[in-house]
């Protein structure tokens, strides 16, 4: 016999054959990714360093609120910056090279510069060039140097690195013998400095002379006194600027990225907790609403278990080491990904099956589905293959909806902030009817058994909230033959009903009996496993007596009589409690009882009487 560690194992043998009152009997569990949270760096927002308002995690920053940033270093030969600490990177808030107010929006994502989040690495190769200044006036004052002749006058303006624009020029005709001149331009924007040059306009273009370095980039007039004669300087004859930090220079950076520890279930109770942990709008804030609710959006579940997987090196593998991750739950729990994959799907299944297992003595059931592509199908048998190639389980529910069309009633966004759902930012505070793939109703379903009243209530004829088929009229929905076709091979379909979803049968997509296929009576017998193990693990190092085999007896017989008198189980036969004689160790209980069965169906026949 293999090696057992030291436990109370649960197991069904032959024919299919904690007190009540905890509303969590199974606690819906949720991989999913995430939005993140912002860095850690405090500093006081006394000023934004612009007209504009700050967001952070969607909600607008005010002043002596706290405001974070990182910092890295630009490469002008490169043009890259040195990676950031926290990644993946969620969103860019500000990017800014002001020491003095670092959330200054001086450089804009998509404009300036391009962002590798999996990295944290800023690229500006495609950064737009500076615009070339534009010579305002000329003046011509007393009390100089400059003698009378006709001139030509240039301004250059400089980018962060020293690039140069093209130059604007204009002539002045000095009429004094002592003059001096004033030089006006406009601003150009993001520059750093200003280059003036004169020549005599007998000159050649190759004979310019510097006359001053404006080191300031919103310095917009110069005087000069000294003489001008001809240079050496031939104008730049392409604008090679761009707009990037300097070389070296450090980079400030404001933005959210994913802080929490990947791969770590933590068990929520509220859905604003959850939204803290993991960001407004994420996967795993919208399904929390699906799951716990509140009733009328939600299933009003009393909690939930979020995994947030690590998507950077590949979606699959991120979630199967966050299904792996579940192994420390010791909870009895559903579980439902945020990835409609075949492969996530079969991975998610097997770990259930293995969980659930006597030796590992912790069941857990699975809720998935397909993408609304693979439901569209005209004659469901894409869905049904979908279905088949999971090769049947008890404890796997594949959901499909109505019509192969799934929707969000209300999907939760912030103003101003990147949903991870559809890509965009949005500007308004709900996404209403948003088209989704069949995982989501697959949670939404989740949240509803977690929400019965006991385990071996029926899910079935119940109503899942906070989903539909779609708006009413728009989605062609199936007729009877279809749903059977699905509900034949195990689907449960949640049917349309006036456009609100209800469970139609309530099924794992195991064939092997009545038994097996009906999901309440499969979650009962999960139940009775975990009361089973926790009532008797008391016995578990103590002397193998016949007092403690007795003391088994007794056990067993009181924990099944409550289970009836909860009508978690209907009946039992007496157990039969004995020592092994291959194992001297273990102790068998052996016993055959009688589930509750859901009520599917009630017929009615009738016929005449005709004798009068």
């Amino acid at each position: 016999m293999p090696y057992q560690k030291p436990s109370v194992l649960t197991e069904r043998t032959g024919l299919p054959g904690t007190p009540l009152g905890n509303t969590n009997f199974f606690i819906p569990t949720v991989i999913a990714k995430s939005l993140g949270k912002t860095t850690q760096v405090a500093r006081d927002a006394n000023t934004s360093g612009d007209d504009e308002n700050i967001y952070i995690n969607g909600q607008m920053v005010a002043a002596g609120d706290e405001l974070n940033y990182d910092k890295v270093t630009y490469n002008s030969a490169t043009h890259l910056t040195t990676a950031l600490p926290r990644l993946p990177v969620i969103q860019i808030l500000s990017v800014s090279t002001d020491h003095d107010n670092p959330f200054k929006r001086e450089y804009v994502e998509g404009t300036d510069f391009s962002i590798t989040k999996s990295t944290g690495i800023l690229n500006f190769t495609n950064a737009p060039a500076l615009l070339p200044p534009e010579i305002d006036d000329l003046e011509e004052g007393t009390g100089g140097l400059i003698t009378a002749d006709t001139y030509d006058v240039a301004v250059v303006a400089r980018d962060a690195n020293n690039n140069t624009t093209t130059a604007d020029t204009s002539q002045i005709v000095i009429t004094g013998g002592t003059a001096t001149l004033t030089i006006k331009w406009g601003a150009v924007s993001n520059a750093s400095s200003y280059l003036i040059y004169a020549k005599p306009d007998s000159g050649s273009s190759a004979q310019w002379a510097l006359l001053t370095t404006i080191t300031s980039g919103t310095t917009t007039s110069y005087t000069h006194s000294a003489a001008m004669v001809a240079g050496a300087v031939t104008m730049p004859a392409t604008n090679t600027t761009k707009h990037t930090p300097a070389n070296s220079d450090y980079v400030y950076i404001n933005y959210t990225y994913s802080l929490y520890s990947y791969n770590a279930p933590k068990r929520y109770f509220d859905t604003e907790v959850l939204q803290q942990d993991h960001g407004i709008g994420s996967e795993l804030a919208n399904a929390g609403r699906l799951v716990m609710g509140p009733l009328g959006v939600g299933n009003n579940a009393g909690s939930m278990y979020a995994i947030a997987p690590e998507t950077s090196t590949g979606e699959i593998i991120g979630y199967q080491t966050a299904i792996e991750a579940a192994e420390s739950i010791q909870e009895l729990i559903l579980m439902a990904t945020g990835s409609a994959s075949d492969t996530v799907n079969q991975t998610l299944k097997a770990h259930c099956e293995d969980m659930s297992s006597p030796e590992n003595a912790r069941e857990r059931f699975c809720f998935v589905s397909t993408t609304a592509a693979v439901m569209g199908d005209t004659d469901v048998s894409l869905t049904t293959a979908k279905i088949s190639a999971l090769s049947g389980s008890n404890r796997c529910v594949f959901v499909v909806t109505d019509g192969g069309a799934p929707v969000v009633e209300s999907w939760q966004n912030t103003v101003d902030k990147l949903n991870v759902i559809d890509g965009q930012t949005k500007t308004q505070n709900y996404t209403t009817n948003l088209a989704v793939d069949g995982q989501w109703h697959a949670i939404a379903m989740m949240g509803q058994v977690a929400a019965l009243d006991d385990p071996a209530v029926p899910p079935t004829n119940k109503q899942v909230y906070g989903i539909s088929s779609g708006e009413e009229g728009q989605v062609r929905l199936w007729n009877d033959s279809r749903k059977d076709t699905i509900a034949a091979i195990g689907g449960t379909v949640l049917e349309d009903r006036f456009n609100n979803l209800f469970v139609r049968h309530a099924l794992t997509i195991s064939q092997a009996s009545v038994e097996d296929s009906e999901l309440s009576i499969m979650l009962a017998e999960a139940y009775m496993a975990k009361v089973l193990r926790d009532n008797h693990q008391q016995f578990i190092g103590k002397k193998l007596t016949d007092s403690l085999l007795a003391g088994v007896e007794t056990t067993v017989k009181k924990s099944l009589d409550g289970l009836v008198a909860d009508v978690i189980i209907r009946s039992y036969e007496t157990p039969s409690v004995y020592q092994d004689t291959v194992n001297p160790t273990w102790v068998y209980v052996k016993f055959e009882y009688t589930p509750i069965y859901p009520t599917n169906v009630i017929k009615f026949e009738w016929g005449f009487n005709l004798a009068g």
